[in-house]
């Protein structure tokens, strides 16, 4: 795995081929990239899968400072939309924000899974960067965690670091 200097390519990335007619944004998943989750991973990497464990635990997670403070360069330092994009659940929509609040993490908008939709992540987070796509959106990047999300987004021409191998 290449190693990343993220001030060097963020900037870079937030440079690049910019058209000032559309609104520049760059998309964050919040499990796993700017949440430290690897104490509830346990969850659901046994069958079944928990996922109401695996989300009941949330609160305790640390974020990670590195990735909070890349989307806090790009939302200060180059005024880009910041979107959260998150396969949780629309329930947990109270203690994210409140989680988000408690750690100053910078967001614009905050996508979550709809209620009773259990489609899989990789499918809601595309349909998400389609419709932002067509939306008009300059997509300046999308930070992520599960591999087959990432690939996802490749496959719809967006930059994507990739923050783990996130195969669950």
């Amino acid at each position: 795995m290449s190693t990343i200097n993220w001030a060097k390519d963020a900037a870079l990335l937030a440079t690049e081929n910019s058209d000032p007619k559309r609104t520049r944004m760059v998309i964050f998943d919040i499990d796993g990239t700017l949440a430290d989750a690897r104490h509830r991973l346990h969850h659901i990497q046994k069958k079944p899968k928990d996922w109401d464990a695996f989300f009941d635990a949330m609160g305790d997670d640390e974020p990670r400072w590195d990735v909070v403070d890349v989307a806090a360069m790009y939302a200060k330092k180059r005024k880009m939309h910041i979107a959260l994009l998150t396969g949780r659940p629309e329930k947990y929509r109270d203690i994210t924000e409140q989680w988000l609040e408690f750690y100053g993490v910078p967001y614009h908008s905050l996508t979550m899974r709809p209620h009773g939709v259990r489609t899989d992540d990789h499918v809601l987070k595309t349909d998400a960067i389609k419709q932002w796509q067509e939306d008009k959106w300059d997509i300046r990047g999308f930070y992520e965690d599960r591999l087959r999300i990432c690939d996802a987004a490749r496959a719809l021409g967006i930059t994507v670091f990739q923050m783990d191998k996130g195969d669950f």
